[in-house]
């Protein structure tokens, strides 16, 4: 947003977002998803908007809705539709030029002599990895490309290939997806947001801000951050637009622009940073999991003990940053006779609707505008305790009956299986190895629990739709993120053709020369910098699919657990704040329109140096912590017996004496150890036990 020196900030005219009804959630969600799609490649559907409910079919009847009169008020003129996207853009081309350009040129270098896989297999990286930066395909395309190079060059058979796009991490994301797509499809999300809303209170901008962030962070830790972040724009911009509309009659819009930001700002940030808390928060954790060299070693409770205090970190970070660079000075208030008016008139309206279901479904969509000065009017009269029992009647009623609000009803028993579901899923998810695995064995893993759960919402039949479940199988299958699991996929096999080829031996050495000189400390530094800066630029699932596998190759080159150096680069690839493209959360906010670039560069930019800064050595402690990644390098990792042998020669590594150690393959004769010393490994090599 460029002004005039001297020149009083405007507040942007916004279309008031769709707010989400019971029965017409899945409309209103799409009202937002037209925005979107209408900002000309701003966003990849598959990047930003592959988890969000497809639109059912409208009407048949040429009737239009009836407008709420408040937007009304507020839409202003009518404007021409923006022009359909392109088919190929000039980003595109310079991609695709780029991407081909490069994936010829790979045929010609010789990485190893030994490995002669190695070469195609990193021609394909590279061409999928540009393809998916410049997003010249949408990324679940590109993603379907290793399915036909890897075995096109003769890497891995196709059975393989396809075998990695299926695996247990991809299950274990259609059970959380299922139940996601529950708490949707009911709406339980609403009405905890709304309960979270009403007794925080927005007196004080902080707060206002810090509830939105809590919300946000909450639930994109079990749920889609996408999907979390377009539930709440309606909520936040109908709390702004009041605000505006107060701060313009006592002109304090400088004011009201400031809090705009910090809103809108701490819910793309706390979205971002609420999903690294769970393996299910954000796809690169899945992806990680995934990864066939760690042989599950990185489970959903164990990454929540390392990766929750991370999540925390980031959570206080952003706020911070919000706190003193955009709220400082802001000491918005609000005219509370003008709400009780306001509040009123809706009442007269029948907002308010009965509890009755039958007189729920007559009720009509509201505003944004509309939900915010419900919402706003509750939480301020509600809390003044001076005024007379007759003009808190009203306030308070609607402050003690929150689910009034919004045509949700009383609490239904859908709701309360979807909420049961959920908590299952986590509840098994935590406490896998300490109650089931000791019943039943190590073979029920975190994919069979999560679909265990999902099957609940199939079972129970609905209290509010007679003859069916609460989730139908046709509402699952409309709204699974199919894009995601794809992506997923893909990541899988590029890890697997990597090991395949050789490609991880072949780059391995020359990048764990590279980094030799750094201890580690410095060395997770060093990757959450990289990557942190890498992931502004395209996305972090790309990133982490393109990323792990070739510094898994640097840990086994170098000998060293190979969880030093994948968890840091795991969580830097959500540490992406600076600009709209970098996660779908930020280009939800950013197609807003309230939002200038400037606001996520500046805010951005300090929150994730903050990050890197704060956060690199709390990764570090927490990876020691819980997966302890000091230990000499483990017997789990050391899988390829082409690079890696399992020696019985005694010594000292890494601080820790062992009897027995792995040793880097250098010929057919010799390997070496982790200090560097050639040993003969005919006569070294230990027996060849299955690992404990």
């Amino acid at each position: 947003m460029h002004m005039r020196q001297g020149s009083a900030p405007r507040l942007r005219e916004f279309r008031p977002a769709p707010v989400f009804h019971k029965h017409d959630s899945v409309l209103g969600a799409h009202a937002v998803v037209r925005d979107l799609e209408a900002m000309g490649g701003l966003i990849s559907s598959s990047h930003s908007l592959s988890r969000l409910p497809s639109a059912p079919p409208r009407s048949s009847s040429s009737e239009p809705p009836p407008q709420p009169r408040e937007a009304a008020a507020v839409e202003g003129p009518k404007q021409e539709p923006p022009p359909a996207e392109a088919f190929c853009t000039r980003p595109h081309a310079i991609g695709a030029a780029s991407g081909l350009l490069l994936f010829g040129w790979l045929q010609f270098v010789e990485l190893s002599a030994e490995q002669p896989l190695a070469n195609e297999m990193l021609a394909v990286v590279a061409l999928v990895a540009v393809f998916w930066m410049f997003e010249v395909l949408p990324l679940p395309v590109t993603s379907l490309l290793p399915m036909l190079l890897i075995p096109a060059f003769g890497i891995l058979d196709h059975s393989l290939v396809a075998s990695a796009y299926w695996g247990p991490v991809q299950m274990m994301f259609v059970g959380a997806f299922i139940v996601d797509v529950g708490i949707e499809h009911v709406m339980l999300h609403q009405r905890l947001a709304l309960n979270i809303l009403l007794r925080t209170g927005v007196e004080r901008p902080f707060v206002v801000v810090a509830s939105f962030s809590a919300i946000s962070f909450c639930f994109s830790s079990v749920c889609s951050n996408t999907a979390t972040v377009v539930m709440l724009v309606p909520f936040a911009t109908g709390l702004l637009d009041t605000s505006a509309e107060q701060a313009r009659a006592r002109g304090e819009e400088h004011q009201a622009a400031s809090l705009q930001r910090a809103v809108l700002l701490g819910i793309a940030f706390a979205a971002n940073g609420g999903g690294i808390a769970t393996l299910v928060g954000t796809p690169p954790n899945g992806v990680l999991a995934g990864q066939p060299s760690l042989h599950g070693e990185v489970g959903f409770a164990n990454w929540f003990l390392f990766a929750a205090p991370i999540a925390c970190c980031t959570l206080l970070i952003a706020l911070a940053v919000l706190h003193f660079g955009v709220l400082r000075g802001v000491r918005l208030s609000l005219d509370e006779q003008s709400l009780r008016a306001q509040l009123e008139d809706l009442e007269a309206e029948d907002v308010l609707v009965s509890s009755s279901p039958r007189e729920r479904t007559r009720t009509q969509p509201h505003s944004a505008v509309s939900t915010g000065t419900i919402v706003l009017a509750s939480l301020l009269v509600a809390r003044c305790s001076e005024d007379t029992a007759q003009d808190r009647t009203p306030a308070l009623r609607l402050a003690r009956s929150p689910r009034r609000l919004q045509g949700l009803g009383p609490t239904s028993r859908d709701e309360v299986v979807a909420a049961g579901a959920l908590a299952l899923q986590v509840f098994l998810w935590v406490s896998r190895p300490y109650l089931l695995e000791p019943v039943f064995g190590p073979g029920l893993g975190d994919s069979a629990t999560a679909c265990g759960a999902a099957v609940l919402l199939f079972v129970v039949p609905s209290s509010e739709r007679p003859g069916e479940s609460v989730l139908t199988w046709s509402v699952a299958q409309q709204h699974l993120p199919w894009g995601i699991l794809l992506l997923l996929g893909a990541g899988f096999a590029i890890a697997a053709g990597c090991e395949a080829s050789g490609l991880t031996t072949a780059l391995g050495g020359s990048l764990a020369e590279a980094l030799s000189g750094l201890t580690d400390l410095p060395l997770v530094i060093t990757i959450v910098a990289a990557v942190s800066l890498l992931t502004q630029l395209t996305s972090n699932t790309a990133t982490a699919n393109t990323l792990l596998p070739l510094l898994n190759a640097v840990a086994k080159a170098k000998l060293t657990n190979p969880l030093l150096l994948l968890l840091p680069t795991t969580i830097a690839c959500s540490f992406a704040f600076v600009l709209p493209a970098a996660t779908a959360p930020n280009s939800v906010i950013f197609a807003t329109e309230r939002l200038d670039i400037a606001d996520f560069v500046v805010n951005g930019g300090i929150t994730t140096g903050l990050s890197i800064a704060i956060c690199s050595p709390l990764v570090y402690l927490m990876a020691d912590t819980v997966f302890d990644v000091r230990a000499p390098y483990p017997r789990w990792a050391c899988d390829d017996p082409e690079s890696c042998a399992w020696v019985a020669v005694a010594g000292e590594v890494d601080g820790s004496s062992v009897e027995e150690q792995a040793c880097a393959v250098v010929s057919d004769e010799s390997c070496r150890l982790r200090n560097g010393t050639l040993v003969d490994l005919a006569a070294t090599l230990a027996e060849t036990a299955e690992p404990p």
